[in-house]
């Protein structure tokens, strides 16, 4: 008697919580999506700042010609603070001087060469790449380059000026720095991810010049091809990158 009692009393307590959702079955599904929403967002967020992004910011920069094992070298001098702004603990494996050709920074006039010399400002320490940057971390850096000068592409870089003002002149181009962390991305000094593949693609392009001289366009016409369909890929990866997914 007493089971069936409590049987009896068990089967309405089901009734009376089956009869409360559905009389609140809207209400219970609306904060279940409101809860599923904030789940998601807070997951993108953690998404975002896990993403990998590199900062190069200048505190001052310097170049000058000198003479070693009598040859001319430029040594160009950077200082400034590299920040890791992400939250994932990132290392720098190279570190190359360029001259971007284009405001889009996806063609150079030079780019390449290995830093002779890596300081820590904060210790006076030096050291070599790879940097190893824990998440949210800034080191004071400096940086140095000696770059040969006679015939080389920067001879010609070097001594071309602009006018700023009538009978005041200024380099021509601007040396500066981009990062290349371990995932393989490529950063520019400003922080901005750039496309290492087409900025290769476009070095290479020159190459193919010559076959239309003699009127073939097929090997032109191929790697501005290759071209376009890495800047579509590319442009499918910052996609994700901007919602914090590295591809």
């Amino acid at each position: 008697m007493q089971m069936k009692n409590a049987l009896s009393r068990l089967k309405g307590v089901g009734q009376k919580i089956s009869h409360l959702v559905a009389n609140h079955e809207e209400t219970i599904s609306r904060w279940l999506t409101v809860l599923i929403l904030l789940v998601g967002l807070i997951s993108i967020s953690q998404s975002f700042s896990a993403r990998s992004k590199l900062r190069f910011v200048f505190t001052g920069s310097s170049g000058e010609p000198i003479q070693k094992e009598a040859m001319l070298f430029y040594r160009y001098r950077f200082t400034g603070v590299i920040k890791n702004q992400s939250t994932i603990k990132n290392s720098i494996i190279r570190i190359h001087l360029v001259v971007w050709k284009d405001q889009d920074m996806d063609s150079t006039l030079r780019f390449g060469n290995v830093p002779i010399s890596i300081t820590d400002l904060a210790d006076k320490k030096e050291f070599k790449l790879p940097i190893v940057i824990e998440g949210r971390e800034a080191r004071d850096l400096e940086i140095v380059y000696e770059i040969p000068v006679p015939g080389t592409g920067d001879e010609q870089l070097l001594r071309e000026i602009r006018e700023v003002v009538p009978g005041f002149y200024l380099p021509k181009h601007k040396y500066e720095l981009a990062f290349e962390d371990i995932n393989d991305n490529l950063f520019s000094q400003d922080g901005k991810l750039l496309n290492r593949e087409v900025i290769d693609l476009n070095w290479t392009l020159p190459n193919t010049y010559g076959d239309l001289k003699h009127w073939n366009p097929i090997p032109f016409l191929v790697h501005k091809a290759r071209i376009y369909y890495s800047q579509l890929r590319f442009f499918a990866r910052k996609l994700f990158y901007h919602f914090g997914v590295d591809v």
